[in-house]
């Protein structure tokens, strides 16, 4: 396959009329090279392109690649297939829309548009499936194949967040939405397409990840306390909250000191998944699978005084590397920093503006 790298970075130093009129059989890329990070911006998201074998970056790659058609405002998730790139973009006017993007071009594929409030995104095969809702939740269905939006949206609680796939079972984080009152994962046959079960935990379930005994589990932000003069006093319920899938049984671990953040991806798991991680502020934790309490006081890294917070992290499956987005404000730069399993530092980029996740997509 030909390298997108070298089409996008010349786009850079040529006219955007002559970069539009590259055909598409002209920007292919080998996808072991390639690492997607999406950007939420300040008013319009972008996705950065970053190759970890030259450590080039290319930001704003849709925009380059799509004649300066910006994404979307606020994109919150990021999926790769085999040949797309699935994205969640939410705005803010309840008007978000769902891109398609060939991964191979950066280029438009399709969108469903005036979907309301996007927010996570998986990809199963060649189904993507998409959680949207604030005041109400639903599931979209996308196929890969067709590039259409196939069967009816599957109701589930109030705002659901990020979502994991064990089985033929898709697990839904529920927030409830800008209330932040939701206290449920729901879980869907993917069969059926139909709920089976909630399963309670702590309050406001945001992010989640599998482990290597297919426990799931759950970041919970914690519901904000307000006194009569609407000053925040208290995080309550915040915490993780890990599920046995094979018999639905709970154990909550709460966090003995609370810590607010906007960011919805906060957990990630190593590639072996018998390590998950976990974001507070500028530090992220490390717990083992098999563990039965967490250390919130030894942190496995912490970021340096110039980062704001740790605004989302991901693993690397080939590398089992961190992939840690070190905001240093709303409106700046993300610094993109890598870590290796034992968290030295390795490598640093510059990307987009509020990253908040990355999507790896590897060729067999």
């Amino acid at each position: 396959m030909k390298d997108l790298f070298k089409v996008l970075l010349l786009a850079m130093l040529i006219i955007a009329t002559v970069a539009c009129d590259n055909d598409d059989d002209e920007q292919g890329k080998d996808l072991d090279d390639v690492v997607f990070v999406l950007n939420e911006g300040s008013t319009s998201g972008s996705v950065s392109l970053v190759n970890i074998k030259t450590n080039e970056v290319v930001n704003d790659a849709y925009f380059k690649a799509n004649n300066e058609i910006p994404l979307g405002s606020y994109p919150q998730s990021i999926a790769a297939s085999d040949d797309y790139l699935v994205i969640a973009v939410t705005a803010t006017d309840e008007k978000g829309h769902i891109e398609v993007v060939d991964n191979e071009t950066m280029k438009h594929v399709m969108a469903i548009t005036n979907v309301g409030y996007p927010r996570g995104v998986v990809v199963d095969g060649n189904y993507a499936y998409v959680s949207n809702g604030n005041s109400y939740g639903e599931v979209i269905t996308i196929n890969l194949e067709t590039l259409e939006e196939e069967g009816e949206r599957i109701t589930v609680s109030n705002g659901p967040e990020q979502m994991v796939i064990i089985g033929r079972k898709l697990y839904v984080a529920c927030s409830g939405g800008w209330s932040n009152d939701g206290t449920s994962v729901d879980v869907i046959n993917l069969d059926s397409k139909t709920i089976e079960k909630s399963i309670t935990t702590l309050n406001c379930p945001r992010d989640m990840v599998a482990d290597a005994a297919n426990n799931l589990w759950v970041y919970c932000g914690g519901v904000t306390e307000y006194d009569s003069n609407w000053n925040a006093v208290g995080i309550t319920g915040q915490g993780l909250t890990k599920i046995n899938t094979a018999n639905s049984m709970v154990e909550n671990f709460d966090f003995s000191s609370p810590s607010s953040s906007f960011s919805a991806k906060r957990l990630a798991v190593s590639a072996d998944k018998m390590t998950l991680y976990f974001a507070r502020g500028k530090s992220i934790f490390d717990v083992d699978y098999m563990a039965t309490e967490i250390d919130e006081q030894n942190a496995f890294l912490t970021l340096g005084d110039k980062y704001l917070e740790v605004y989302g992290l991901d693993v690397n499956p080939e590398t089992d590397n961190l992939w840690v987005c070190g905001s240093t404000g709303y409106s700046t730069e993300t610094d993109m920093l890598v870590y290796s399993n034992k968290g030295m530092e390795t490598t640093k980029y510059t990307v987009g503006v509020l990253a908040n996740s990355v999507a790896f997509e590897f060729e067999d």
